[in-house]
């Protein structure tokens, strides 16, 4: 395996005569050449009881240590589709270190034409190759989750929404004798950390160096029949106790029943994601929206860049981004492709270097391979100009995939046929019967439910309950202007501190200012002249005096640690009393559980960047809500929690 975090090694294939892959690094197939779904039907499915063992169940998670070609969870997913119960739900998590391209596992699926339909699906969501957790809602209620690294580390970072746990283990990586490192005790160990009593195992081999790791962790491993000339293989059971945390006390996520109802207050693109992903989880959410219709705050500009923010190194922002690019790249096709809608132009995007130092940064990212070369390229003036189709005098970053968005068309399509209540302010919040109650400003109660979440953008804390979040508050101007003879030929989208966007149709937009501590939404004459003044300074000719159309004031929320907020909100006041141990240092005291808000959660503070990040951390808290595989590792879940803040300040002594 590679040290770098931002490049996977690419798996050595031989191609047989019969089609099938073998591995050069590991000398070992891949599957049976005999029959490799007649394989995976023996050892893994019948292996762990299934189907027989998810009926009756909403939900049911599998993991597996080697994804190989994807047949084990094709064979999987088309036994699911044909006996799942309604409604129920399909967690598969497999960790992958040498991960296949699309196309090979398009290669190697020819053998197998009963699951053509699947195995196109697959190819149409499969991630790039980039490190880390790669989450893909497919059809029938499957949710696969890559995990693209070591099998060790990556099963580490792994953390299960309270109450949930990994029901079946598919162990098939390449043979002991092969890759020691697939069935180590360091990966037996995480496997009994996710798994509970009753969880099941199989696997091809029966090697004594594997019967004796798995009954170390707590698995009771037996032999029974193999597959073909395999004479035995092995099955288990899992004698342990329910699943561990690695989370530090006051990050840990509060044991408690899964919410029968939820309510989102918010109706941008932070209350439509979660609002979409609760849906397609089967909860029953409402939404509330203050204003006329969704979009009424910062989310209601007529169209949104959409490209990643550039970080190199491992920061939790830089790392946040990236995977929050590659979730929402796959998030707003398949919401395209489902909906019909149409909302999101690929015409790129580039981020133009503001300086010598920055363009040294940027070739770095693109020999760190922090993007696969399809998604992210260093480009020259020239180059990017034939790009853009307009003259740039400065080397960029190309974003091949990033575009803009119509955010109306965007945000109808989240919300189809979702309960929502317009022109409903809520002014208080009150628990009732076991619910909580959001009251608008004559006490009429606006919508109930057992769980309320905050996406209330730059109002996040007008109910007082964020009140303790250092919430910053940006105001931002947008532009819209008539094309000019030097902007209409614009072909990909423009960052250089500001952006431009391509004409569409007789309007074009630019922005965005930037005005720390305001909270006025009404627009400026002297914002449109510095914005398209800007664009002059670019070398728009003609820009400056551009036919003004109209503009846009909004304010935006963001955190000082440029990171959003998705969670439930901690207590704060008796929070510090229980962790009043951090102010002298003592991290290792026996702390209880993290007290929380009870059923009050918030999502937001993604500055300019919401469109970008809120799909992926509304799947994060959804997950929370409803159960299931994190679609963060742990290190980011903890850089998104609310209780972050209150954390820092009491381990600085405040």
């Amino acid at each position: 395996m590679t040290g770098d975090p931002h490049r996977l090694p690419a798996p050595r294939l031989a191609w047989r005569e019969d089609g099938s892959p073998e591995s050069q690094d590991f000398g070992d197939l891949y599957f049976s050449v005999e029959d490799g779904p007649a394989e995976t039907a023996h050892v893994f499915l019948a292996g762990n009881g299934l189907p027989e063992a998810w009926a009756g169940r909403r939900s049911f998670t599998i993991g597996e240590t080697g994804f190989g070609t994807g047949l084990n969870f094709l064979c999987l997913w088309d036994l699911w589709r044909k006996t799942r119960g309604e409604g129920a739900r399909l967690d598969f998590v497999s960790a992958e270190g040498f991960p296949l391209s699309a196309e090979e596992l398009a290669r190697a699926h020819a053998a197998w034409p009963q699951f053509a339909e699947l195995s196109a699906k697959l190819a149409a969501a499969y991630p790039p190759h980039v490190p880390g957790f790669h989450t893909l809602h497919l059809e029938d209620g499957v949710t696969l989750t890559l995990l693209f690294g070591e099998a060790a580390e990556q099963l580490a970072a792994l953390e299960l929404a309270p109450g949930s746990q990994v029901d079946a283990w598919f162990l098939d990586g390449f043979a002991p004798s092969k890759n020691e490192t697939m069935w180590s005790a360091d990966v037996f160990g995480q496997m009994a950390r996710l798994s509970g009593p009753g969880t099941t195992l199989a696997t091809f081999t029966v090697a004594g160096a594997v019967r004796r790791g798995l009954e170390a962790a707590g698995f009771t491993p037996e032999k029974t029949p193999g597959f073909g000339r395999k004479h035995e293989m092995l099955r288990g059971t899992y004698q342990g106790t329910a699943p561990q945390s690695l989370h530090a006390p006051w990050f840990r996520l509060p044991e408690r029943p899964l919410p029968a109802s939820v309510l989102v207050i918010g109706g941008g693109i932070a209350g439509a994601s979660l609002a979409y992903a609760l849906k397609r989880r089967g909860a029953a959410v409402q939404l509330l929206e203050k204003g006329p219709a969704p979009g009424h705050g910062a989310s209601g500009n007529p169209a949104a860049l959409f490209m990643p923010r550039p970080a190199l190194g491992t920061p939790p922002p830089g790392l946040f981004h990236w995977a929050a690019y590659l979730h929402a790249l796959r998030f707003y096709g398949a919401l395209e492709r489902e909906s019909g809608a149409s909302f999101f132009t690929r015409c790129g995007a580039l981020q133009l270097a503001e300086n010598e130092k920055e363009e040294e940064r940027f070739r770095a990212m693109e020999a760190r391979h922090v993007l696969p070369p399809a998604l992210l390229r260093f480009c020259g003036a020239e180059e990017a100009s034939r790009l853009a189709g307009v003259p740039i005098h400065r080397a960029a970053l190309h974003f091949p995939q990033a575009g803009t968005l119509r955010t109306q068309a965007l945000l109808a399509a989240l919300l189809e046929e979702m309960p929502c209540r317009f022109e409903a302010e809520v002014a208080k919040l009150q628990k009732r019967g076991g619910l909580l109650q959001a009251l608008g400003r004559n006490s009429e109660v606006l919508g109930e439910a057992a769980h309320v979440v905050l996406a209330t953008g730059a109002a996040i804390d007008v109910l007082g309950a964020a009140a303790r979040l250092p919430v910053q508050h940006i105001a931002g101007q947008v532009t819209a202007f008539a094309p000019t003879a030097s902007t209409v030929p614009l072909q990909t989208a423009l960052a250089f501190g500001a952006y431009l966007l391509p004409a569409q149709g007789d309007m074009q937009l630019t922005g965005a200012s930037f005005i720390k501590g305001d909270l006025s939404t009404a627009p400026r004459a002297d914002e449109d002249k510095e914005n398209l003044a800007a664009l002059s300074a670019m070398g728009f000719e003609g820009a400056e005096g551009a036919c003004f159309l109209s503009a846009r004031r909004s304010v935006r929320a963001a955190t000082p640690d440029r990171m959003p907020l998705a969670g439930p909100l901690p207590d704060a006041a008796v929070f510090e009393e229980a962790y009043a141990g951090l102010r002298s240092g003592n991290l290792h005291l026996h702390y209880s559980p993290a007290p929380w808000e009870g059923g009050l959660s918030v999502l937001g503070t993604f500055g300019s960047r919401g469109f970008l990040t809120a799909p992926l951390a509304a799947e994060e808290l959804a997950t929370q809500l409803t159960g299931g595989i994190s679609p963060l590792p742990r290190s980011l879940q903890a850089a998104v929690s609310p209780a972050r803040f209150l954390v820092r300040d009491l381990r600085r002594g405040a």
